[in-house]
């Protein structure tokens, strides 16, 4: 008699197992993103949506999307709509419906009314902890960093100049080989000074100047320019 009831346990036991198994292999992944949309006229591919606001069960939202008609290349571009957010705690994902699209941006469409109406399909099994942690982040503002902005010096001229840069205050070493003679080290431009002579340097500057065709007296910056042309070299 104990022999029979365990052999009736035994198949309870393994009937119950087996009945079990099919249900759990029939689990169905959600879907990952990007998701695909097949349109009349175009494929498109849908990315992840993020969040803009989200009250309740009102639910503000855009996504990025990637358009691609039958002739022609990939575009890319945006959809931006509201929808009322059914959330399912225990399985950690949120429905939309009564999606409504309040701007879209993509090239060469014209008509979105095939991808309104195919949207829920596409909303239809959203990641709870997703849509959480895109709230968290566009709720998180970015500190303001005090910026200075002064106003920089403006130099204006009447006569031929040109701009030399220097970096920084110019810094004089004297030049070898050409005793009384320094020149401005921070700059690519040749800028050379004598204490000694400083005339001739000033008439062959002119004499430069008006070499190069201009008629009036040139400005500082532009005699230094002019003495560069000289030839003096380190």
């Amino acid at each position: 008699m104990m022999r029979v009831l365990g052999a009736m346990l035994t198949c309870l036991l393994v009937g119950h197992a087996s009945g079990q198994a099919p249900a759990a292999s029939s689990t169905v992944p959600a879907a990952g993103w990007p998701r695909h949309v097949q349109l009349p006229d175009a494929a498109l591919l849908v990315y992840p949506p993020q969040v803009v606001r989200w009250d309740g069960s009102a639910i503000a939202f855009r996504s990025a999307v990637a358009w691609r008609k039958a002739v022609g290349n990939e575009t890319f571009g945006t959809l931006e709509a509201t929808a009322t957010a059914h959330v399912d705690r225990i399985a950690r994902s949120v429905a939309f419906a009564d999606i409504k699209v309040t701007k879209a941006t993509l090239p060469g469409a014209s008509d979105t009314t095939a991808l309104t109406a195919a949207l829920p399909a596409v909303y239809a099994s959203v990641s709870l902890d997703r849509l959480q942690m895109s709230l968290a982040a566009a709720d998180d503002k970015p500190q303001a960093v005090a910026v200075a902005n002064p106003v920089p010096r403006v130099i204006v001229g009447s006569a031929p100049a040109i701009l030399v840069p220097i970096d920084g205050a110019p810094v004089w070493k004297p030049v070898q080989g050409s005793a009384g003679f320094s020149r401005v080290v921070n700059t690519r431009a040749l800028i050379l000074r004598s204490s000694a002579v400083p005339h001739p340097l000033r008439r062959r500057a002119e004499a430069a100047a008006r070499a190069s065709g201009c008629a009036q007296r040139p400005s500082a910056a532009l005699r230094l320019s002019a003495i560069s042309a000289i030839g003096f070299v380190s």
